[in-house]
């Protein structure tokens, strides 16, 4: 992780913005809460793997810690998609997982996202793994012998671009492709307005799927529902030896966790 920092530094510090400021916090935080959040910027994208990523893998990372998803499978071998997977936080995480609890799990992992900038990224960390490009507000994806689909903050990013309407029509078509036993994990911000409760109601109404675990962090006054707190809201790497250009978020955020199971 910390090689894979240090590099994205060094390629961040290379490139220019090409809205012509320096503040690339600033144009994360307009987006998301303003509006229309965009990832089409390459050093944006560098930006967001050293702020953001070290906790937003500690996230999906405490999750499955706390669901012990992986071994619910009950294989050893485990094919994942990922949609709006942008720099694999969960490719991350469930890696370091699998290592830390001396799991011999062999994964398959398929990354989904409709912007090309995230390459450069995943690029630093993996020659293997690639972007499939994919619009998934415009069309279903067939998820074959898939295990687990995780949804990595993206209905939040559809909703603010008013494409989660379209998105949920084609994703019920996918889930038509999805095998009994398989697992959908969606994994977003804990906020009534970015979606969370209409992409519960979408599950719950599809006939097809049980709830099998709803998650929060209990942080800043966090929205409880009657999820369960995952007490663990620390970052799993030790990066206080690296200077580099923006800080690392130190500590979690507030994301809900909410899996299902394929029951019919």
């Amino acid at each position: 992780m910390l090689k894979f920092l240090t590099r994205c530094d060094e390629l961040f510090r290379r490139l220019s913005c090409p809205k012509g400021g320096r503040d690339c916090q600033g144009c994360f935080n307009n987006g998301f809460y303003g509006g229309q959040d965009d990832y089409s910027c390459r050093k944006g994208c560098f930006y967001y793997a050293m702020h953001y990523g070290p906790a937003y893998i500690s996230e999906v990372y405490h999750f499955l810690t706390a669901s012990k998803l992986l071994e619910k499978v009950g294989k050893n071998n485990i094919k994942i998609a990922s949609m709006g997977g942008g720099m694999g936080t969960d490719f991350w995480a469930i890696r370091q997982y699998l290592h830390d609890n001396e799991l011999k799990i062999h994964t398959q992992y398929q990354l989904w996202d409709k912007e090309q900038k995230w390459q450069s990224v995943i690029d630093l960390y993996s020659a293997k793994l690639k972007v499939d490009l994919v619009d998934l507000s415009l069309r279903s994806v067939d998820f074959g012998n898939t295990d687990i689909v995780f949804l990595n903050k993206l209905f939040s990013t559809l909703k603010n671009h008013g494409e989660d309407k379209a998105f949920l029509a084609y994703f019920s078509k996918s889930l038509a492709t999805l095998k009994k036993g398989a697992f959908i994990v969606f994994n977003d911000v804990n906020f009534l307005e970015k979606g969370r409760d209409v992409f519960h109601t979408f599950m719950n109404s599809s006939g097809n799927f049980s709830v099998q675990g709803q998650y929060y962090f209990p942080i800043n006054n966090a929205y409880t529902g009657n999820y369960m707190p995952i007490t663990n809201t620390n970052i799993i790497y030790d990066c206080s030896s690296l200077s580099l250009s923006c800080d690392i978020m130190n500590s979690v955020r507030k994301t809900v966790f909410f899996y299902y199971r394929k029951d019919v």
